[in-house]
């Protein structure tokens, strides 16, 4: 038989396309190998790597748990130290809070206030909503003065005439007044005598312009009559006072809520004069000496 070159040119292509489907199928089997080794070792780097970080993460939480029990002891026995240091410190000082927060009472200041022997004759609470959200409330509240009072000037006259009822025991009827209109709340007596005002500032809602201004016509009114204030606030109130009192040069504390905060307190009403707590404006976190009368 005879063998045609067309034959052998189809056999010699038959070969060579045989060998190529051969040498791109045992590549891809190879490729294939590489490839699921390759993931392999990735999957057991990130396992490793899983292991490791788990470990490092218990070794935190350790550290943290034992951060916290330490924490705690040293809370507990802050809260159990600090008012006994403050027992009797205060003796034969009189004090009269006004708060203009809408935060609710700071019972632990005033506890302790009573653990270190000052006479808190009266706790006055403003309610500064009322001549702040509504300017016919503000009309009823000019109205009812027993003089003409212009609007600009109504803050400065609430203000003073209030001081000078807790400083006089005086002027029932501007404070039952303003009472009865719901701008105040009143506890305890005005005794007519106070060596130190405290002014509980802060709060959880931005106040208006008018509110604002009622904070700094009470310090204004307290400073004019020569009787010394601090600005209390607690640390985690949204709105705080503290720069205003900064600026209006009256002492502060920041921190209230706490122990430590108020062992400032206690601090500032024996003597010393500063800024003190945990947020920027403080130049300390308790005064260095405890006392100064």
């Amino acid at each position: 038989m005879i063998i045609s070159m067309r034959y052998y040119i189809i056999m010699s292509a038959s070969i060579f396309l045989a060998l190529g489907i051969g040498i791109f199928i045992g590549f891809t089997l190879d490729g294939q190998e590489i490839f699921v080794e390759q993931q392999q070792g990735l999957i057991s780097e990130l396992e490793q790597r899983f292991v490791e970080i788990k470990q490092e993460n218990d070794r935190i939480e350790s550290i943290v748990y034992q951060k916290e029990k330490e924490l705690l002891v040293y809370r507990e026995v802050t809260e159990q130290l600090l008012p006994q240091f403050a027992e009797d410190s205060l003796k034969g000082i009189s004090v009269a809070i006004i708060q203009s927060s809408d935060e609710l009472p700071y019972t632990g200041m005033i506890n302790l206030l009573v653990r270190s022997g000052a006479d808190t004759t009266s706790i006055t609470r403003i309610k500064k909503d009322y001549v702040a959200n509504s300017a016919e409330n503000t009309v009823v509240l000019r109205e009812s003065l027993d003089e003409p009072v212009e609007s600009g000037d109504l803050c400065t006259y609430i203000a003073e005439r209030l001081v000078n009822a807790v400083l006089t025991g005086g002027d029932e009827k501007f404070v039952r007044r303003m009472e009865d209109l719901g701008v105040i709340d009143v506890s305890g007596r005005y005794s007519g005598w106070v060596d130190f005002f405290i002014l509980v500032g802060g709060g959880s809602v931005e106040e208006l312009d008018m509110a604002e201004r009622l904070d700094d016509a009470l310090i204004d009114a307290i400073k004019k009559c020569n009787i010394p204030v601090v600005g209390v606030e607690k640390s985690g109130c949204d709105v705080s006072s503290i720069k205003r009192f900064v600026d209006a040069g009256i002492s502060s504390v920041d921190n209230i809520d706490s122990i430590i905060g108020q062992y400032s307190l206690i601090g500032v009403l024996k003597g010393n004069v500063g800024h003190y707590g945990v947020k920027e404006t403080a130049q300390a976190f308790i005064p260095d000496e405890y006392g100064g009368r």
